[in-house]
């Protein structure tokens, strides 16, 4: 009775498992069908990576040289899960080996050596998952959820009747180009980590243009962008063969800004959007420069002759009358929009070919003995030889930082100058020595501000005014400690959320700005039980509204940005808002707009629009109206 028993266990036991067949591919081969345990040969005695794949499985490894088999198994797991995407060819990387995952609902289990690894998953149109793991003893689970690319879209047309514009090429800061359909329309998949900051249209027969990007990485439309006939600008030069340079000219900046080069003493600038210009032409001296201004509107053809007049200007620097040599000077003309620099030789002079007289500037900052960048202005006559002494005084402002409960020197604080005189004003910074010292050399005259900052302390700042014929001044700025507080910003999801602009204020004024790590953190300085407001604006839309006292770690959540506000008013007012009965201060408001590429006040037409907004209660009114308009976003 115990022998059949004896005999059908024996032929459980023997029996063996069918052979693991799969697709195996070794570095350098082709790749080839394979069972577990068969013999191959592989054609170097390198120490090569296989990658053997059978169903939901692969089996990472290396293959010796003169081994004729390859283990079927490795002493570390990998778990990977992907949420259901159809159709989706995803593509993953671990260390040397790259392998196709099929979709499917069911894990896919990768068996490799143990060790650190940087785990890449891809798929077309899809962003790029990355991460470095350790795999261990222990079975490493990973659950992949992939996301379309962010689209950036648009429409070429016509600024006179809408017509859309076919075959314009348009590019971007960061991508390949691509060309504009029979609607006139355009649409990248950008990478987010490689978002564009503008898009640069080129259409035969109109004006090139550039629009400004939003800097929220999601599904972005630019609307219609309207393209106008372009301009031509033909320049032809006497006496000189200088480099020909269009630049365009913006309110506030006193050189203009690069927009076309021509290398040769004549030609012709086409495709030139409307608006004003100067035509500076550059030869190799370091103040051979001429500028010629021009405006021209759409479609117009304009000719220009510009014939060089050449002199001389003898410079010297010195401080307080004593020669500065090899000193850098950068000298700007304010009527032509041009800019160079020269140098000055070990007597502390410079003899210059100029090209152009006029209203003229020279900026001096010598940091071995100024702290204080020196500016003085001059009239120079067209065609006429010139000296120009500058002379540097050595007006200075010698201070120190201390703490305020210790008298100690506060080494290494931030410290700014501000001086507002009668038509402009200067801003400067320094740092102070390790006994806290600081100065500022030479020192102009009007409403100066010191103001001092350090980790461990507070802010402080110390005002008063500074005329003729002081010549120096000392101060003692006094920093109240501070403390540390750790900020942890989130989205509503629990992701942090990197390059947030936190701004931080105290009884209604800045206090500091800054932005959170790839980790979403940031330290901000504050005193003990001190009530602070905090406005965090993520580069992706949405924003928050916060206040804190305690000193210790916090969580700040930001809630999904899924709203558009969008309000009719008078054409270009300035927008003032309330969140939640809380005045919003205008450094959060150019924030916010800042990042979606707008200005925060009504268009052309009173229309003004804010995307990606979170839900909460919004009171918006024109900058001096008395009454506001609330809109209520819902949950």
């Amino acid at each position: 009775m115990i022998t059949p028993i004896i005999a059908v266990l024996f032929a459980i036991a023997a029996a063996e498992p069918e052979p693991i067949t799969g697709q195996l591919c070794i570095d350098g081969m082709p790749c080839i069908e394979y069972r577990c345990g068969q013999s191959i040969k592989t054609p170097t005695d390198a120490r090569l990576p296989f990658i053997f794949t059978s169903a939901n499985t692969a089996i990472l490894g290396f293959i010796d040289p003169g081994r004729t088999s390859i283990a079927c198994t490795a002493d570390g797991t990998l778990e990977l899960r992907f949420k259901e995407r159809r159709g989706v060819h995803v593509r993953v990387s671990l260390g040397p080996w790259t392998f196709a995952v099929p979709w499917q609902q069911k894990p896919f289990v990768v068996s490799v050596p143990r060790g650190g690894y940087v785990l890449t998953i891809e798929a077309p149109h899809h962003v790029a998952l990355r991460k470095t793991i350790s795999i261990g003893a222990e079975r490493l689970s990973y659950s992949a959820d992939l996301q379309p690319l962010p689209q950036l879209s648009g429409r070429i047309v016509t600024a006179k009747d809408g017509t859309p514009v076919a075959g314009a090429l348009i590019k971007t800061d960061t991508t390949e180009p691509v060309i504009t359909d029979g609607t006139g329309g355009f649409v990248f998949e950008i990478d987010p980590q490689k978002w564009p900051t503008r898009v640069d249209v080129d259409a035969i027969g109109f004006a090139s243009t550039s629009t400004y990007v939003p800097r929220p990485r999601v599904n972005t439309t630019l609307g219609d962008i309207r393209v106008v006939p372009g301009a031509s600008i033909t320049v032809e030069v006497k006496g000189a063969t200088p480099e020909i340079a269009l630049e365009k000219l913006l309110p506030g900046r006193v050189e203009g800004v690069p927009y076309r080069n021509i290398s040769a003493a004549s030609g012709t600038f086409t495709g030139v959007e409307p608006g004003s210009y100067v035509v500076v032409l550059k030869g190799t001296g370091p103040c051979q420069r001429h500028g010629t201004l021009i405006d021209v509107a759409a479609g117009e053809r304009k000719n220009i002759a510009i014939e060089i007049e050449r002199f001389r200007l003898h410079a010297r620097t010195s401080v307080a009358g004593e020669p500065l040599p090899w000193t850098s000077v950068v000298l700007r003309n304010r009527d032509f929009h041009w800019q160079s620099e020269f140098k000055t030789d070990a007597s502390g002079e410079a003899n210059l070919e100029l090209w152009q007289g006029g209203r003229s500037t020279a900026w001096l900052a010598e940091k071995d003995v100024m702290t204080v960048p020196y500016r003085v202005d001059r009239e120079l006559a067209n065609g006429k030889d010139a000296d120009w002494t500058i002379d540097i005084p050595r007006r200075e402002i010698d201070g120190v930082v201390v703490d305020s409960q210790t008298g100690e020197p506060v080494p290494q604080a931030a410290v700014a100058l501000r001086v507002q005189d009668v038509e402009n004003g200067v801003g400067v910074h320094t740092r102070t020595d390790d006994k806290g010292h600081f100065r500022f050399m030479p020192a102009p005259y009007g409403r100066h501000t010191v103001l001092a900052a350090s980790g461990d302390h507070m802010p402080g700042e110390i005002s008063y005014t500074f005329l003729d014929p002081e010549q120096s001044r000392t101060v003692t700025l006094r920093l109240d400690p501070s403390v540390n507080v750790r900020l942890t910003i989130q989205d509503q999801h629990g992701r942090p959320l990197a390059d947030a602009k936190v701004l931080q204020f105290r009884n209604g004024a800045m206090a500091g700005v800054g932005v959170t790590d790839s980790a979403g953190i940031i330290e901000i300085p504050a005193a003990k039980e001190e009530l602070r407001d905090i406005y965090i604006v993520p580069r992706d839309g949405s924003f928050a509204a916060v206040q804190i006292r305690d000193d210790q770690p916090q969580v700040i959540v930001v809630p999904d940005g899924t709203s558009r506000i969008s309000i009719h008013t008078e054409p270009r007012s300035l927008i003032e808002m309330r969140f939640n009965g809380r005045p919003v201060p205008r450094e959060v408001l150019n924030a916010i707009g800042q990042i979606r590429g707008v200005a925060m006040r009504s268009g052309a037409d009173g229309r003004f629009v804010l995307d990606r907004m979170p839900r909460g209660i919004y009171e918006l009114r024109t900058e001096g109206a008395e009454n506001a308009e609330s809109i209520t976003v819902p949950e």
